[in-house]
């Protein structure tokens, strides 16, 4: 029951940043055009240098997460005042 109330608390987190980025109200809430896109960056990271693409996304994120209130994800606190 824990493993899967701490993936359900990730796929919320993930969730979350879909909603912050801005792309939920750029494709309007489709999901085809969101696993679209998702799969788009798989197919990306995977034909590229991914570990140079992938550093590049994290740093980012880190520029642009601060400016949401989030300054790292471990102290987001799940329900119960643990961190995930």
């Amino acid at each position: 029951m824990r493993e899967r109330y701490a993936r359900t608390r990730h796929l919320i987190e993930l969730g979350a940043l879909v909603e912050r980025s801005g792309l939920s109200d750029l494709i309007g809430g489709d999901q085809r055009i969101f696993y679209g896109a998702m799969i788009h960056l798989v197919e990306q990271a995977r034909s590229a240098d991914a570990h140079t693409l992938l550093t590049a996304w994290q740093q980012l994120g880190d520029r642009h997460l601060p400016q949401h209130g989030v300054e790292d994800r471990h102290a987001i606190a799940s329900d119960d005042g643990s961190a995930p």
